[in-house]
């Protein structure tokens, strides 16, 4: 690819931005309305978006989470019982994967699972904003005065 096709591709990802964040706006959104967002330890999302960062294809982030889900304790009840887990695979499967073919067509060259992993780990860091920020009205304040 070139510099000028490698721009190109860029540009249209960028162009997909508002809806990434949207998404992993409306998946952590959706953990904190369930009443499961003290369920979610931070570091779950940062050890997903670690393996993003290594990810050649998305099929390997769905499948950390399958294996997340599957575990006992902590990683079980942040993926499995606040149904985030399910809702990731499905974004990162449906909604990204469409995001991904949408901006190929626009510039014209690309390859899809790179897109796809791209945007996986936008998602990712954008849920990980997103759960901080609801996180701070309900974690308890360290020292002070309230």
């Amino acid at each position: 690819m070139t510099t000028h096709e490698a721009l190109k591709l860029q540009a249209a990802i960028d162009n997909c931005i508002g809806a990434i964040v949207e998404a992993a706006d409306e998946a952590i959104i959706g953990v904190k309305t369930r009443g499961k967002l003290g369920l979610i330890q931070r570091s779950q999302l940062k050890n997903l978006l670690a393996v993003s960062n290594t990810a050649p294809h998305p099929a390997v982030i769905t499948s950390f989470i399958r294996y997340q889900m599957g575990r006992n304790g902590e990683p079980r009840t942040a993926w499995k019982e606040t149904k985030l887990g399910d809702e990731v695979i499905n974004i990162v499967n449906t909604t990204l994967e469409e995001k991904a073919k949408a901006a190929i067509a626009e510039a014209g060259s690309g390859d899809i699972v790179d897109v796809q992993v791209r945007m996986a780990r936008l998602l990712l860091g954008f849920m990980d904003r997103r759960l901080v920020y609801e996180s701070a009205d309900e974690a308890p304040k360290k020292g002070g005065k309230r």
